[in-house]
């Protein structure tokens, strides 16, 4: 395996493919789709380049616009993930997942910055992540980690460098997405603040037209809501 696809790739598939405590169940398949995803990221970095700028204006959060707003959050949610994962759990294998979910976003935000041009905004979310995505995939893909990091300028070795820190505000999602269920079945979806009150919710599950649709002609007996999770109607 690392003569045809590298030590990187060799390292980051025995770390991902299961927690430490638990035998690996081997996969020529996942071995090689660890190299896509580190091949990807080497050319997210050599696209994402011409935008990095090694010292770029800090932007207020409160400030972006939503796709950067988006990015920004979820590098912090996956520094705190990763952080969590690697420093207090050992769980590796969830450490990648959260990388491999961030790279998902941040490709098509650099693909929209490419067609529509930069600005001070977007070099500082792309320089961030950068930085921080690489100071968290060295340990894991050592090899690359060096080059990537070599690529910013920003000292001899990335593992002189301090790891990532997040920031929990900038964790804290606009709004969640829930379903309503009518007697336990999924019937809709909707998107609401974190903190939104109960009242407020149950009210906005039973306006949905899907809600009326399926209550339609029945008698609605509860409104169960479970924060952060779902509303579930009882119709009879």
């Amino acid at each position: 395996m690392i003569e045809k696809y590298g030590a990187d790739t060799t390292r980051l598939f025995i770390l991902f493919a299961a927690p430490p405590e638990k035998d690996i169940e081997w996969s020529d398949d996942a071995v090689a789709g660890c190299f896509k995803f580190l091949r990807r990221v080497y050319l997210i970095f050599e696209r994402a380049l011409k935008f990095y700028k090694k010292d770029a204006s800090v932007v207020a959060f409160e400030d972006m616009s939503s796709n950067a707003k988006d990015v920004y959050r979820k590098l912090h949610q996956t520094i705190k993930k990763a952080t969590d994962d690697v420093g207090e759990r050992h769980q590796f294998n969830t450490a990648v997942s959260s990388f491999m979910e961030f790279f998902n976003m941040f490709n098509p935000y650099l693909t929209e910055i490419e067609k529509n041009g930069s600005d001070g905004e977007a070099e500082f979310v792309i320089s961030e992540s950068l930085r921080d995505t690489i100071k968290m995939l060295a340990p894991f893909c050592p090899h690359i980690g060096e080059e990537l990091y070599s690529n910013l300028g920003l000292g001899k070795s990335v593992f002189d460098a301090k790891w990532p820190e997040y920031k929990k505000e900038y964790c804290v999602e606009d709004s969640i997405e829930i379903p309503i269920m009518i007697n336990g079945k999924i019937r809709d979806r909707i998107n609401i603040a974190p903190d939104e009150i109960e009242d407020k919710v149950k009210e906005m599950a039973l306006s949905s037209d899907k809600t009326k649709k399926y209550s339609e002609g029945k008698t609605i007996r509860k409104v169960i809501f479970v924060k952060g999770k779902l509303v579930n109607i009882v119709v009879s």
